[in-house]
């Protein structure tokens, strides 16, 4: 999400020891279906995110 990279300075504050998107991405590994090269990848900081457009309909009340 877009979100993410709108406020990344917030997951470099420390946070439950985190200090980057990809550590907090970290946390999420099953939900993400990460595999251990993924991981190993993300824990090495090898991995280049590549954000989604933000979906502003998400906001709309039906």
């Amino acid at each position: 999400s877009s979100i993410f990279n709108w406020y990344e300075e917030d997951f470099e504050q420390g946070w439950r020891g985190i200090n980057s998107v990809s550590e907090f991405l970290l946390n999420y590994v099953t939900d993400l279906d990460l595999d251990s090269d993924g991981i190993k990848f993300l824990e090495q900081g090898r991995i280049r995110l590549k954000y989604l457009r933000y979906d502003w309909d998400l906001n709309k009340v039906q």
